[in-house]
């Protein structure tokens, strides 16, 4: 294609999204055309940014993107096809078809965010073959057994001894593809080469407290007497998230924080308190409570050791939109309190979960559209970290009592913590205890 000028490439791009709100472009790495008998949209020699395509699509060798719903028939050497279908840039489902696929899409407002689009991978039988457990986004394949064992017998790993390479390092899939969500250059993963440079990891920088106790519920009243605290017992409340939840809200365009306040003898019962801000920095603590603590910011009265509170974009039904786990001290720190919320102000329990230790917490991988429980436990006499996934939030925490960690494989093992991970002799030891060896106490 001859050198064409800015203005004319800009009018030719965008003219081809045009297209693709019309109907159907296809893609591949030298470029993009109409799929019609007479192209109007040709090559160009400046990419199509992910922003003018709706964000979130997948780029590459014979793959289809859409925003209609019709029928589409593989090309000649194709006999199945995976369809990835997104929303708001991210991906909502996954699902392997035939050699004909029939698109049936979210018709919302003719605008990235409003309407669903889809990826059409084409593949061959053979495609997958090799990979005997679950096939990633990103090429890798997960083992059979998911979570693995540690080792034959299903025990921890030694303290000490030889670095374990993960095994995505060390066989990486022929094709990796990384243009779904944002790249960590936190290993070699996505490097093929970098002669002459090195990877460096850089200290965060510290800037300071940007949320305090300023309430009279957020007083933590010490057991001695407070004219030992200079600053009086409000100077030492407590007002900090343990785990807690910071979210973006964009329907709201605010950073939205939980967080554990006050303590148990505190005036009120207090357990989680809310806070908004516009830039992260400066707080303001809303008045939000309701019943007998209307006036304040508490939005969830329970004494815990720590909770989570989790925003999900993926729920349908908008009242349980918010999650919430609670490690809450009438349980003996043993189980979580569930609760769902259709403002994240709002609470609802829905039951408990199967046996926990304390500082236990949760998270989605949004990437496997799985439900993850990172659960304390003490493994050679060290605080460690099982592991319990599934793919409904209120189903994924109802597993079973085991004696320990679940070690067999062919046990159900999405019914039983297995192992996930501990520190050991490589991690740094505390400054102030040197002779105390690192554990690990929390992973999220």
């Amino acid at each position: 294609m001859q050198q064409q000028s800015v203005a004319t490439l800009s009018s030719e791009a965008d003219r081809c999204c045009h297209q693709l709100d019309e109907g159907v472009l296809t893609f591949n790495y030298d470029g993009m055309w109409h799929n019609s008998t007479t192209p109007t949209c040709t090559e160009q020699t400046t990419p199509i940014t992910v922003t003018e395509l709706g964000r979130g699509f997948v780029i590459g060798k014979e793959r289809v993107v859409s925003k209609v719903n019709r029928q589409f028939v593989a090309p000649a050497g194709k006999r199945g096809s995976t369809v990835y279908t997104y929303q708001q840039g991210l991906l909502v489902s996954t699902a392997s078809k035939g050699p004909s696929v029939a698109l049936n899409l979210t018709d919302g407002s003719d605008t990235a965010v409003g309407r669903q689009m889809a990826i059409i991978v084409w593949k061959t039988d053979d495609d997958d073959s090799a990979c005997a457990g679950e096939l990633l986004y990103n090429g890798i394949c997960l083992p059979k057994h998911w979570p693995p064992l540690w080792d034959a017998a299903g025990g921890p790993p030694p303290r000490s001894g030889p670095t374990t390479v993960p095994p995505y390092l060390r066989a990486p899939p022929a094709r990796i593809n990384a243009s779904l969500g944002r790249q960590l250059f936190v290993d070699s993963f996505l490097v093929e080469s970098m002669p002459g440079l090195q990877l460096l990891s850089h200290s965060a920088r510290w800037h300071g407290e940007v949320l305090n106790a300023t309430e009279p519920w957020e007083a933590w009243v010490p057991s001695i007497p407070p004219q030992d605290y200079p600053q009086g017992p409000l100077g030492s409340g407590r007002a900090a998230p343990f785990s807690g939840g910071l979210w973006w809200d964009e329907n709201r365009s605010l950073f939205r924080v939980w967080y554990l306040c006050g303590s148990e003898v505190a005036t009120h019962n207090v357990g989680g308190c809310y806070a908004e801000s516009v830039d992260g920095m400066t707080w303001r603590k809303p008045a939000v409570g309701t019943g007998d603590v209307v006036g304040t910011n508490i939005v969830h009265e329970e004494l815990f050791n720590a909770n989570v509170v989790w925003q999900d974009h993926d729920e349908a039904d908008a009242r349980a939109r918010w999650k919430m786990a609670t490690v809450p001290n009438d349980l003996k720190l043993q189980r979580f309190r569930i609760f769902v919320s259709p403002d994240g102000l709002n609470w609802t329990v829905q039951g408990t979960s199967g046996e926990i230790l304390d500082r236990s917490s949760f998270f989605q991988n949004r990437f496997r559209r799985k439900w993850a429980w990172s659960i304390k436990e003490y493994m050679g006499g060290d605080r460690a970290r099982t592991y319990v996934e599934g793919d409904e939030f209120l189903a994924s925490a109802r597993w079973s009592s085991c004696k320990g960690p679940c070690r067999r494989p062919d046990e159900d093992r999405a019914a039983c913590p297995c192992p996930w991970t501990l520190s050991d002799d490589a991690d740094p030891r505390w400054p102030y205890n040197p002779k105390e060896k690192a554990q690990l106490y929390n992973l999220e």
